[in-house]
């Protein structure tokens, strides 16, 4: 684990193209960062299929304080992407993927290629009760319920079953949440709202989506990829919030298909 510009970031791969990845919500969850297990799972499992042609940065937020929205964490990773001096690949998911809306359209001389992943402009209705929830449970100290309630709505039946049978693996204290900064997360969830900010996007960029997403929705994907000049849209069917991890091999090949063509 290594820092750049103030924000906690894990580093592999041995590729000479420099890939940035945005996390979601659950980078509120700091103690699941710079252990070797996390380090571990996000190098050979998650993004092990871009670390030939690639050297990845999974950038982490730092502590969210109350009222912080996506616009001002965009200032912050719009720093890092300075410090690395050059142009860069940015992957964003859900959370981190709205963040990547605002640090394209105001930091764009340092943005090559842009995917957003299982993201939009902006949150569904659905979505916005599901992260309110999240909120009101985290505020009550149910984080049990919140491990659960996600899982619940993020994969579909089939694989809820593998992660239950992977989060029971898992060491007692793995995920030890800041409520300060899970609530601020879920606060700047439920603020965004860059559709007016999409058209000043000038990178090429890819909209990847999961057909049965209850956060965001089919509408609204396909307007957050329309709305982009240079968007283009990939739904994977028969999955939800979860594709990028319950359809990893989809999701990572039309990812490396799109930057590297």
């Amino acid at each position: 684990m290594e820092e750049i510009a103030g924000h906690p970031t894990v580093t592999f791969g041995d590729g000479n193209r420099t890939l940035v990845v945005f996390p979601g919500l659950t980078d509120a969850f700091p103690a699941s960062k710079g252990s070797k297990l996390s380090e571990v799972l996000l190098e050979r499992y998650y993004y092990g299929a871009f670390t030939r042609d690639y050297t990845v940065h999974v950038v982490g937020r730092p502590r969210l304080k109350e009222g912080t929205t996506t616009r001002e964490m965009a200032s912050g990773y719009g720093e890092v992407l300075g410090s690395l001096g050059e142009e860069v690949d940015v992957l964003g998911l859900s959370l981190g993927g709205m963040v990547a809306q605002y640090v394209a359209a105001g930091y764009g001389d340092f943005v090559r290629r842009l995917v957003l992943g299982v993201t939009g402009y902006r949150l569904g209705e659905g979505g916005r009760r599901t992260v309110e929830r999240w909120r009101e449970m985290a505020l009550a100290g149910n984080w049990e319920d919140v491990y659960v309630d996600a899982v619940e709505t993020t994969y579909t039946r089939v694989y809820r079953e593998k992660v239950y049978a992977a989060l029971a693996r898992l060491p007692v204290g793995f995920f030890e949440p800041s409520a300060e900064d899970f609530v601020a997360s879920c606060d700047a969830f439920l603020e965004h709202d860059a559709v007016d900010e999409l058209d000043g996007i000038d990178a090429r960029t890819l909209v990847v989506g999961g057909s049965e997403d209850a956060l965001f929705p089919d509408d609204i994907v396909e307007e957050t990829a329309r709305c982009i000049p240079r968007g283009e849209l990939h739904v994977i069917e028969d999955c939800g919030h979860g594709a990028f991890e319950e359809r990893k091999d989809e999701f990572n090949g039309e990812v490396l298909r799109f930057l590297m063509e």
